[in-house]
């Protein structure tokens, strides 16, 4: 049975309990449709840092992101060898499910799970120089791993807002081969002044930081830790 949109809101239901068991804050903002462009169906954030996660029902349906070819091998590509964007990839960009057998929420480097010929098996694509040979599956992170990090004071799994942004921009800059600007929709949620139920909407990540440190998190940026992206991450840092 699939249940992609469930596997997600376990997730992101597992996360809050995990924030609040530690005092810490979390939201989750879906992208929608523009996962197309994002590869990634949902932002996490702790209020200060950002991760783009896309999701599978289970771990053993990471193999279908070879129906995106396209834009999936332009993400290998510009995230192959040592390089800026591959250092804002490997801190913030994960794939993520259901272990199979166990049932165990993990997660992993989008790039470590999907950038390899065991996915794009063409004789062709097997070719390409940007792939590795297979998956890492050493590389998994379990959930509670992942929030652990992201609550503590130098997370290694998500970036600051000027970083995600940037981030963002040269995604989607890769998958649309420039032929779109970076504009995307976030939706947060508040009350109005008739104290009813409204939507929020954000044509960028930046903004949304913005309204949310001063409506929802009362706190200014300036107060906010942020992180440099790490240049000596290696597939170690993801291992168990």
């Amino acid at each position: 049975m699939n249940n992609e949109s469930g596997v997600l809101t376990a997730f992101a239901r597992n996360m809050e309990a995990m924030a609040q068991d530690q005092g810490a804050l979390f939201s989750h903002y879906p992208t929608g449709g523009q996962d197309r462009n994002l590869l990634g169906d949902t932002i996490f954030t702790n209020s200060t840092m950002y991760s783009l996660v896309e999701f599978k029902d289970s771990i053993a349906k990471i193999n279908s992101e070879k129906q995106k070819r396209t834009r999936v091998l332009a993400v290998c590509k510009a995230v192959f060898n040592k390089n800026p964007m591959q250092m804002l990839h490997d801190s913030c960009h994960f794939i993520a499910g259901d272990d199979p057998k166990t049932f165990e929420q993990v997660m992993f480097v989008y790039r470590h799970a999907v950038c390899n010929r065991q996915i794009f098996n063409k004789e062709i694509e097997k070719k390409l120089p940007f792939l590795t040979e297979k998956t890492d599956t050493t590389s998994k992170l379990f959930l509670n791993e992942y929030a652990k990090d992201i609550f503590s004071t130098t997370p290694r799994f998500a970036l600051n807002v000027d970083d995600f942004g940037t981030y963002l921009e040269m995604l989607v800059n890769i998958t649309t081969e420039g032929r779109k600007n970076t504009e995307i929709c976030l939706i947060a949620s508040s009350i109005n002044e008739h104290k009813r139920c409204i939507s929020v909407r954000f044509d960028n990540i930046a903004k949304l930081h913005e309204w949310t440190s001063e409506n929802i998190y009362k706190q200014s940026p300036e107060k906010m830790p942020e992180k440099e992206p790490n240049s000596s991450q290696s597939l170690d840092d993801f291992s168990i």
